[in-house]
């Protein structure tokens, strides 16, 4: 039973990861939804600048070690029940943000990847996919499918080892 909440808790974040670093684009599904956060992340760093970038992931991971750090020194207790969760719930949103950038990283305008250099990279030798193309909804369900056989595959492979 623990085990499903921690598959259902990482596929939750890994998905919010993945939308999470366009809340610099106030056009955005995620901008849309923080409307007010969204235009002033877009108008201090603009779209594809720090949250589709290096030092962001970074600064997710050091958030994601302080909180842990924090949790252990003022709420020891809770944090022995709560250690395994808090770091499935940071591993699957910084993986989801880590796939949004690799993704835009085949766009052809690219991503800041090294903020606070201005200068776009894309990934070497890569397709370019247009933003709402039929190649990007091609490549989103190929990628959806692929995800799905995998969660299929470790439920069965779960289900096998626990019998």
């Amino acid at each position: 039973m623990e085990i499903s909440i921690f598959l259902l808790l990482y596929i939750y974040f890994l998905k919010l990861g993945s939308i999470f670093p366009d809340i610099d684009c106030p056009q955005s599904y995620i901008g849309k939804k923080f409307n007010i956060l969204s235009k002033i992340i877009n108008n201090k760093f603009h779209h594809r600048g720090f949250t589709h970038s290096a030092l962001f992931i970074y600064f997710l991971i050091f958030l994601s070690l302080l909180i842990n750090i924090l949790f252990k020194l003022f709420y020891p207790y809770i944090f022995v029940f709560l250690d395994v969760y808090i770091f499935i719930i940071f591993y699957g949103f910084i993986l989801g943000c880590i796939s949004h950038i690799l993704l835009d990283m085949l766009n052809s305008s690219g991503v800041c990847l090294l903020y606070p250099s201005y200068k776009k990279y894309r990934l070497p030798l890569a397709p370019v996919i247009k933003v709402g193309s039929n190649a990007e909804l091609s490549l989103n369900s190929f990628l959806s499918l692929l995800t799905n056989i995998l969660i299929v595959m470790y439920i069965f492979n779960l289900i096998e080892y626990l019998a």
